[in-house]
């Protein structure tokens, strides 16, 4: 009797294990992207102040200005990456959901840049309602996104930065932002 409970245990703590291992090794999806050389490096940015809002869009919308294109000569392949920071404020006039996330991503030659997340590309959110806009603002923070793309053949890529919110009456404002564009060899 006392094999059988103990052979019973063993069973179930390598099930356990081996479940708990399956899912790790099944979660992971590390994308390795490897350059050499930097050959360029584009930098764009806007000071003014701009306007994501739900009211007009709840679909992926273009942040105004934030597009560029990389090119790749003739005959090289390339890792391109794109990284975009703003100050930037999630706020919510009349909802009262303590959280929905407003959304940054960066496209690649019209496809999002790994690693790609979709509808769970965080980048600001209301911080439990406490973001709620005003005059002057009091929920501006600074962040950052960082994608890549690559290798990628010879010829024109644009990247582009869009934005969108969770509802209609979010607003995802940016307050001044910059766009950094590196193209290195693969």
């Amino acid at each position: 009797m006392k094999s059988r409970h103990v052979l019973l245990v063993v069973g179930i703590a390598v099930a356990l294990v081996a479940t708990f291992s399956a899912g790790w090794v099944i979660a992971s999806t590390t994308v390795v992207h490897t350059g050499k050389a930097e050959t360029q490096v584009k930098v764009l940015s806007d000071s003014s102040g701009q306007d994501i809002n739900g009211s007009v869009s709840l679909g992926w919308v273009d942040v105004p200005g934030a597009t560029t294109t990389v090119k790749v000569p003739a005959n090289t392949s390339a890792l391109v990456l794109a990284r975009f920071s703003a100050a930037s404020e999630c706020s919510e006039g009349s909802l009262t959901s303590d959280y929905n996330p407003c959304l940054v991503r960066i496209l690649i030659g019209g496809q999002e840049a790994d690693p790609v997340l979709g509808t769970a590309s965080y980048f600001d959110s209301r911080d439990n309602g406490t973001e709620k806009g005003g005059s002057p603002p009091d929920g501006y923070e600074g962040h950052t996104v960082e994608r890549s793309a690559g290798p990628l053949q010879a010829g024109s890529y644009t990247v582009q930065v869009q934005g969108r919110v969770s509802a209609t009456s979010e607003i995802l404002s940016l307050a001044g932002w910059n766009l950094t564009v590196e193209r290195f060899r693969a």
